[in-house]
């Protein structure tokens, strides 16, 4: 039985744990993300570096914790090809260059194993839609961790720009405490006050090797035996304790491909050099032009975090030989900016960052903290059925997540 108690010893903790959103889920948190389960990445957050409070809320509704590595082998053993999926499983896990013919027929041949254990009724049409996306993702993760070294490679051929890599850096964007930010008292517009923001942002780059404390367990609340909690943070396993000195109200983190220098002419035609990011795509099956809006609002939290205003988002296709097609993505171009006027009197031009973004991201860090205090609504939010699940998330929101 659980006891009052137990609740109020976490209390400190949950008080003093800052809400840290990846640079790659930041899209689906705002709402302007195609893929990806609101109800579930909103759960992964409210729980994020919480174990104990999730295994005590498990404790109280009865519900079983699992890893999702535990529930994708226990899919793999009931669908009665544990063999075939785990040498598929096998190519998932190797580091030279994948190739992405091989990837889709082994992904196909995953989707028939799966539809085949349904019809056996060896697993339900939920779970065999579980057995495939998860063994899909791990494949598209996959490739996309093999061919970043190519594509960057690709890359550095076409343009003549040599890449630095910072995938062994974590960056991070800490937004401060609107209440605790003077100046935006005296901001006389919604814009103004976003431009007085801006100042008050802080930087960090830590290094993978500062990193001091192990990963957090990785535990799924199994509200549906067949539903996983997705735990994708850009390979982000916990805060560093630089991070845990800064006085902030949540953070954005990621690592990012790599940097490079271009040419700059000013107006007045004098030369000089600029960084930009560097961010690599791995497709499976086809370039996506124009660029996604979820990828360019990830390379926009890149380039803040940096402090660049524009980046290469550089497609890879690798087959038989190697394909790219590199944009270029800037802060003050569309889709990221417009140049019509915002409908505020001081008629600055609409900059999706300042506008959309920002403002987005504080009310979904207040509906997390909100539900992380309140340990009624939490376990009421919890077990909802999926439909209510979705619709208290809307009201928490002052957006459609």
């Amino acid at each position: 039985m659980v006891t009052g108690e137990e609740y109020a010893a976490l209390a400190p903790a949950i008080a003093s744990t800052k809400l840290r959103l990846s640079a790659s889920r930041v899209a689906n948190v705002v709402g302007l993300h195609e893929f990806g389960d609101a109800v579930e990445i909103f759960l992964e957050y409210v729980y994020q570096d919480l174990e104990p409070l999730l295994a005590l809320d498990a404790r109280v509704l009865g519900l079983q914790l699992v890893s999702k590595d535990d529930e994708l082998d226990d899919l793999m053993r009931r669908s009665g090809a544990a063999a075939a999926l785990a040498k598929i499983l096998g190519w998932a896990t190797k580091t030279s260059t994948a190739n992405i013919t091989t990837a889709n027929n082994l992904a196909a041949n995953i989707g028939a194993i799966a539809a085949c254990a349904q019809q056996a009724q060896k697993l339900s049409a939920i779970e065999a839609k579980a057995l495939r996306n998860g063994l899909h993702e791990k494949l598209r993760v996959n490739v996309g961790k093999r061919n970043e070294s190519i594509a960057l490679a690709t890359y550095e051929a076409r343009t003549g720009l040599t890449v630095s890599a910072s995938n062994d850096t974590f960056y991070y964007v800490l937004l401060p405490d609107l209440d605790q930010v003077s100046v935006l008292v005296d901001a006389d517009c919604a814009c103004a006050r976003a431009e007085a923001l801006e100042g008050c942002i802080e930087r960090l780059a830590i290094s993978k090797r500062k990193m001091q404390r192990p990963k957090a367990v990785d535990l799924n609340l199994n509200l549906n035996p067949t539903e996983a909690i997705d735990d994708k943070d850009d390979d982000i396993d916990d805060t560093d304790r630089d991070l845990s000195t800064k006085a902030h109200y949540f953070s954005l983190c990621g690592m990012v491909d790599g940097t490079t220098e271009v040419l700059h002419i000013a107006e007045n035609d004098e030369w000089s050099t600029e960084p930009i990011v560097v961010e690599v795509k791995n497709r499976m099956h086809r370039f996506r032009d124009p660029v996604p809006l979820y990828d360019c609002i990830q390379m926009a939290v890149y380039m803040k975090m940096l402090q660049v205003r524009q980046g290469d988002m550089v497609q890879c296709l690798h087959s038989d030989q190697t394909s790219i097609l590199v944009t270029r993505i800037q802060l003050e171009a569309y889709p990221l900016s417009s140049s019509a006027a915002t409908a505020c009197l001081c008629q600055r031009r609409q900059d999706l960052w300042s506008s959309v973004l920002v403002p987005r991201l504080y009310a979904y860090a207040d509906a997390v903290y909100t539900l992380r205090r309140n340990d009624l609504r939490r376990l009421a939010f919890l077990q909802a059925p999926r439909d209510v699940q979705v619709a208290l998330l809307k009201d928490l929101l002052p957006y459609d997540p």
